[in-house]
């Protein structure tokens, strides 16, 4: 077997920095992760996922296990060379024998094989007789993996006593064992709506920390365009810090937003297959979505498999009461102008379609 390139900024949790807020009612569940076997923590992109953890990380009195997972750990070799050097990080006698395993592994790997090197996991942590904090941040980069998926099943199946394991994605992981946790009370959820920032802590951060003074009216119209979005936020603070008004913001709203739309683009669109951006774009020309009028503004089949899935994702989208739907607004205001960038007659089409489709006659 090659050698594994170990990368340590991978191990560490990312530095703390002044501005970052500890948020007490995040922490109140956060606190809580000692107690759990499993902590789940799903939230979209630019939600803060890993700034609380880094912050939970940073308060605890114990050591943890830190392990941030890239696109290029998506199989079992990166993947479990790095978890055993994330926890040498704190244990240095830890993963001998898997080590050993690992080195006589070659490009085929068979399902017995994922199971011992679990087997070998699980008996190494609980020869700890010490508690263990496992951070996993970006789990979505593995998602695809499916000897991740099962080894990670089998250690969740077996899991030890000492171990304490906390997985961070963009989405939720849809695991057989996830009702027996629940059953069992062994499951910590933090969801999108935990990391989502209220009007109250927005002023807090403005006022407190920034020593921008802030009216409550201006205060509710960040909330209201950001919908508590964490990045979107810091993004129209920065600009507020230049001496900006919220006025003059909300009235260059497409060049304030410029740096969020190309974060989106990168970090969100692009990851998507070519058929998901498309419907994506298109979709976005309507405030409210349902399967049924996107298959017949569209023109195509199975949007509502496709809505379902981008919930699933976390991917800026809400769903409502009778199967309707809606994108966060700033992800609407972005997928509606790169559509019209890119394809205006399109754009132009596509509302005319609507127009005629929601026409009620006289």
């Amino acid at each position: 077997m090659s050698t594994i390139p170990i990368t340590q900024s991978q191990l560490r949790p990312p530095p703390i920095k002044e501005q970052f807020v500890r948020r007490s009612k995040l922490n109140k569940k956060l606190i809580h992760i000692p107690k759990y076997p499993l902590t789940l923590l799903y939230a979209g992109a630019g939600y803060g996922k890993s700034t609380a953890l880094s912050l939970f990380a940073h308060d605890l009195n114990t050591d943890i296990c830190w392990y941030t997972l890239s696109q290029n750990d998506d199989d079992i070799l990166p993947f479990l060379t790095k978890l055993i050097q994330s926890i040498k990080q704190n244990h240095s006698f830890f993963g001998n024998k898997i080590q050993e395993e690992l080195e006589e592994l070659d490009n085929y790997i068979t399902i017995e094989k994922v199971y011992s090197l679990a087997s070998s996991f699980i008996n190494e942590i609980m020869s700890l007789e010490e508690s263990v904090i496992l951070i996993l941040d970006d789990f979505h980069h593995v998602k695809h993996s499916t000897e991740i998926e099962k080894w990670m099943l089998f250690v969740l199946q077996h899991i030890p006593s000492n171990l304490h394991m906390v997985v961070s994605s963009r989405n939720r992981p849809e695991w057989d064992v996830m009702s027996k946790y629940k059953i069992k009370g062994d499951l910590l959820e933090i969801t999108q709506r935990d990391l989502t920032l209220s009007p109250a802590e927005m002023n807090f951060i403005l006022e407190d920390m920034h020593q921008l003074n802030m009216s409550d009216e201006d205060v509710a119209k960040i909330h209201t365009l950001t919908e508590g979005w964490t990045i979107a936020f810091n993004m129209l603070v920065q600009q507020l810090h230049t001496e900006t008004s919220v006025e003059t913001i909300f009235l260059n709203r497409q060049k304030s937003l410029e740096d969020l739309f190309d974060y989106l683009a990168h970090e969100v669109l692009s990851k998507q297959s070519l058929i998901i951006q498309q419907f994506l774009m298109q979709s976005s020309i309507m405030e409210v979505l349902s399967p049924e009028v996107c298959d017949h503004v569209l023109q195509i089949n199975g949007s509502e498999e496709i809505l379902a899935g981008l919930v699933k994702q976390n991917l800026f989208i809400e769903e409502g009461e009778g199967n309707y739907y809606r994108y966060h607004a700033l992800f609407k205001a972005f997928l509606e102008n790169l559509l019209l960038l890119k394809h205006e007659n399109e754009y132009n089409t596509l509302h005319m379609v609507c127009v005629k489709f929601f026409s009620v006659p006289l």
